[in-house]
């Protein structure tokens, strides 16, 4: 083909590039279409046929005519992109000198935008305080505490407003629901709106939890959009660590200032203030920034290449590329992204698809990866929500209490970081949800252990929780990602975190009402119970629950991994 071509249709090319379009239209359903529906992928591809033997100019030929025959659908694509980008506003300051100042600004502010949004799983702190002075029982304080997790966890709404609109207004609807939160909570507990019923607190912290979910969305969305592929996991794991810290700052706080003096209503109003006023300026420094090719996706494509399929200037194990065929750049990107899947690349699917909607919801994977989540982050975050009158029932000191949420968010953090980098250290050789499996298992064995030794393993367990269920958080961000696509992130994860929502609203109704039947009914210490008993079936419930997870990731690991055999019986390649 000349060069003539190349130019006519560069801005086509280019338009796939940096859009990201989804060219392989691959969906998951059952067990029976799974083949057919990977066949699509192949059916889409660049080349559209396997042969590896004439692979020279017929190769590039082929490549270009396969390219044009889409024209009709990628404009059409390219016009629904448009259109969707329309309604997303770009603030017009501040401006930047260039985009690698604005990636590294946007992300700074990223992070201090996470570290605000998890400040209501810091709200056990006060939950026995509030509790005392509303004359609530257990049960309906942790109903008000799961229904603010499940306003945290419950996004589809929001993820979808995040993917239609952007960041600013996403941050901007963050803002007024920080503020009516915030503030609803705030008149409740100083007697301003009426607080005999608990629905009004369980509102209010609902409107929390959404404002989280909303900045959430915004800070981690855009700032992953903006690394490599290589990379994401990593990002990820730093963004929503500080997500998982917040608790324990906000704790500190907390515990310094503001419960010295019985103030939590003051509490209560500065974070109303600090949170939507962080979050606003996050409106405008906050980007997602066009996706560019970097060194760093060189790097990838090096990487892949020197698996074992691409050496020496061949695709697919193929013959040689002649030297004019391998200086034309065009020929370069599609020699780079020509990869057979193989046993080895365990992975070898991620980034590769854009998922959403129902196909998601008729996606195996999906149902796997809801399971093992549910179980694992209602577990930890009944332990977390529960924190106060756990110390309470133990007989410990109160401030046992504010420090055990110090030290369960800087775990917390431990666990995000760290599996976010494992996770992208092992992927070139193991599955990735093996670590999922690790999550289970210490949640599983750690949770066992405390049901029979609660007073001697408090701390240990503590930590051991937070490792877990950040570890759990971190994963399940990247892989909505990486197995799901970047396109409709804010949806899809959306959908996923229904699971925890559902897993802290369902753990925290059945501890609640464990405890209480064993609390006392009337006198000084009515609504409190005390001893070991007051907490040991909730954990061995949780316990059970996540041996079950166990080998439901270990089912997903196998059906990973026949579907990859699937493909290398088809013979299947894919082109991106």
């Amino acid at each position: 083909m000349s060069q003539e071509i190349y130019q006519e249709d560069q801005e086509d090319f280019e338009f796939i590039n940096n859009n990201n379009i989804d060219q392989t239209n691959v969906t998951e359903g059952g067990e029976e279409e799974e083949e057919e529906e990977y066949l699509k992928i192949a059916d889409n591809s660049l080349t559209g046929s396997s042969n590896q033997s004439d692979i020279g100019n017929d190769y590039l030929t082929q490549s270009i005519n396969s390219e044009n025959d889409k024209l009709p659908e990628i404009k059409d694509q390219r016009s629904q992109v448009k259109h969707r980008n329309h309604r997303e506003f770009v603030p017009p300051f501040p401006t930047f000198s260039n985009l690698k100042v604005q990636k590294t600004v946007s992300i700074g502010w990223g992070v201090l935008t996470m570290l605000m949004s998890g400040t209501l799983y810091g709200f056990t702190v006060l939950s026995n305080d509030i509790k005392h002075k509303l004359d609530y029982d257990q049960t309906e304080i942790n109903e008000a505490i799961s229904i603010g997790d499940v306003g945290i966890y419950l996004g589809m709404t929001l993820g979808y407003f995040y993917d239609i609109f952007g960041v600013f207004y996403t941050c901007l609807v963050s803002v007024t629901l920080y503020l009516v939160g915030y503030l609803g909570v705030w008149g409740i507990v100083n007697r301003t709106i009426s607080n005999k019923n608990p629905f009004l607190l369980s509102f209010f912290l609902f409107l929390v939890g959404q404002a989280s979910h909303a900045s959430f969305t915004a800070a981690i969305v855009s700032n992953v959009h903006n690394y490599s592929l290589k990379h994401r996991a990593k990002i990820t794991g730093c963004l929503v660590g500080f997500f998982a810290i917040s608790s324990g700052l906000f704790s500190i706080i907390y515990k310094n200032t503001f419960k010295k003096h019985k103030n939590v209503e003051g509490y209560l109003l500065f974070l109303a203030l600090l949170l939507s006023s962080v979050t606003l300026v996050g409106a405008f420094l906050i980007r997602k920034l066009p996706y560019v090719e970097s060194d760093e996706n060189e790097e990838d494509n090096e990487d892949n290449d020197n698996d074992g399929e691409n050496k020496g200037g061949k695709i697919g194990g193929g013959e040689s590329i002649g030297a004019e065929v391998r200086d034309d750049p065009e020929v370069n990107r599609l020699r780079q992204s020509s990869q057979q899947p193989t046993l080895n690349r365990p992975n070898w699917l991620d980034g590769k698809r854009e998922i959403s909607g129902l196909k998601l919801l008729k996606s195996v994977e999906f149902y796997l990866m809801f399971s093992v989540y549910f179980f694992c982050a209602g577990g930890c975050l009944m332990f977390l929500n529960n924190i106060g009158p756990l110390v309470e029932s133990l007989g410990k000191h109160e401030s046992l209490a504010s420090d055990l949420v110090i030290i369960f968010a800087v775990s917390n953090l431990t666990g995000r970081i760290s599996f976010g980098i494992f996770s992208d250290l092992i992927a070139k050789k193991y599955s990735r949800f093996w670590l999922v499996v690790v999550s289970n298992t210490i949640i599983c064995a750690t949770h066992m252990l405390f049901a029979f030794t609660q007073k001697e393993t408090l701390i240990i367990v503590c930590v051991l929780t937070g490792i877990g269920y950040g570890a759990m958080v971190s994963l399940m961000v990247s892989f909505t990602s990486l197995m799901f696509g970047s396109q409709r992130f804010g949806l899809n994860f959306g959908f996923l975190s229904i699971c925890s929502a559902a897993g802290s609203f369902l753990y925290g109704l059945l501890s609640g009402r464990i405890y209480d039947s064993h609390a006392f009914k009337s006198g000084e210490n009515k609504n409190k119970c005390f001893g070991e008993q007051c907490y040991k079936q909730s954990f061995i419930i949780s316990s059970l629950l996540n041996f079950v997870a166990i080998f439901i990731g270990l089912y997903l690991i196998y059906y990973k991994r026949k579907q990859l055999i699937k493909l290398i019986n088809k013979n299947i390649r894919i082109y991106r």
